[in-house]
């Protein structure tokens, strides 16, 4: 994957995609004035990584959705879908990643709602490729908030809910975020891209570009079982622009749109379908946001005990886990991965039992590749 910007865009129709083989994009149009969305698909088939016994045929889809200061370049994600016999798909969302146009300001929106018309297209787009099959919605971060508020506006659209770390509550606890969004909503009134002295998510992208010597050797148990060039110890490759090593800014207009969806979710019915939810057992408590190689093995973006107390409400059939990870299970240490994954085939297999390959029919090799 390359580190700069790709010089041409998706086009209209797909073509083939920034992560390599087995991997296209193509441009869709978003109604409503908010410009273009793009989507990404899997082809097990043109994929020379793709997992062993991946089947040829797809029974059910997945549709990932990122976070902020974030866009799709998790392969192991798509590779586990289609091994699971799934169609895989993401979205940059508009003003994101892929979808990022000359004149855009990265990950601006007023209202968590301005993205549901990319969640609709993208779905569309979808059926039109699998007609009939049951879909389900992943969402990580910001993403995992989006898609399960859409969910509730949108019952019976998809089968089920898997978020990872999802941002479904104020770091703060709910208590004390409806003071926040008041304050919030002041200053966006006042100026609504004002940028708010508020934490970022630096640490986590620094952890995202490699072990640094100066923490000391890498863990032996990774070097030795070989994987001293996977990503979460080599550093993956990004594209600085769509996921600044930085982080990004927080403007009083965007975080006000986030805590006026924290406000409408925790108002919501519980959802009625199944909802899968990871998080890490720790938060980072470096809270004048210095580094220290913790950071690795914890969330360093949201308080995990906060999303997860939000999550236990949100459905009244939720599985949660929880492992000693980063912000990301995605881009955590193999042996998190290897979990993770484990889960996700167990779960799918639970809820779509005609569709989804499950542990034993997977097999181990398959169950817990490893495949960045």
């Amino acid at each position: 994957m390359p580190a700069d910007e790709p010089a041409t865009p998706p086009g209209a129709e797909w073509g083939p995609d920034i992560l390599g083989d087995g991997f296209e994009a193509r441009r869709l149009s978003v109604p409503g004035g908010s410009g273009i969305a793009t989507l990404i698909r899997h082809r097990p088939e043109g994929d020379p990584q793709a997992i062993p016994g991946t089947p040829q045929d797809r029974r059910w889809c997945a549709l990932y959705v990122h976070g902020w200061n974030d866009y799709f370049f998790q392969r192991e994600l798509a590779r586990h879908v289609s091994a699971g016999g799934g169609a895989f798909y993401a979205i940059d969302l508009h003003h994101y990643g892929r979808s990022l146009q000359p004149d855009d300001m990265p990950g601006w929106c007023t209202a968590l709602s301005d993205y549901a018309p990319d969640l609709h297209v993208a779905l569309r787009a979808m059926s039109e490729d699998h007609p009939g099959c049951p879909i389900i919605l992943i969402g990580h971060s910001t993403g995992g908030l989006l898609a399960s508020l859409w969910a509730t506006r949108n019952p019976g659209r998809v089968a089920g809910l898997w978020l990872t770390s999802p941002w479904l509550e104020l770091q703060c606890g709910p208590g004390k975020r409806r003071l926040w969004h008041q304050a919030f909503h002041v200053a966006s009134v006042l100026r609504q891209r004002l940028v708010l002295p508020l934490g970022t998510d630096q640490l986590y992208a620094t952890s995202l570009r490699g072990w640094n010597t100066l923490d000391g050797p890498p863990p032996a148990k990774y070097i030795d079982a070989g994987y001293g060039m996977d990503p979460s110890l080599a550093g993956f490759d990004l594209i600085d622009k769509w996921k600044s090593a930085e982080g990004s800014p927080v403007r009083a207009g965007w975080i006000y749109a986030i805590t006026s969806a924290h406000t409408q979710l925790s108002r919501s019915a519980p959802l009625d379908i199944p909802v899968l939810l990871h998080a890490s057992t720790t938060t980072h408590a470096g809270a004048s946001g210095e580094w220290t190689n913790d950071v690795l093995w914890s969330d360093a973006v949201l308080n995990a005990d906060v999303l997860v107390a939000a999550g236990a409400m949100l459905a009244n059939d939720i599985d949660i886990r929880r492992y000693r990870m980063r912000h990301d299970p995605l881009t955590s240490f193999p042996d998190v991965r290897q979990a993770v994954w484990a889960d996700f085939h167990a779960w799918t297999a639970r809820i779509l039992p005609d569709a989804a390959r499950g542990p034993s029919e997977l097999g181990d090799t398959a169950c817990y590749a490893i495949c960045p």
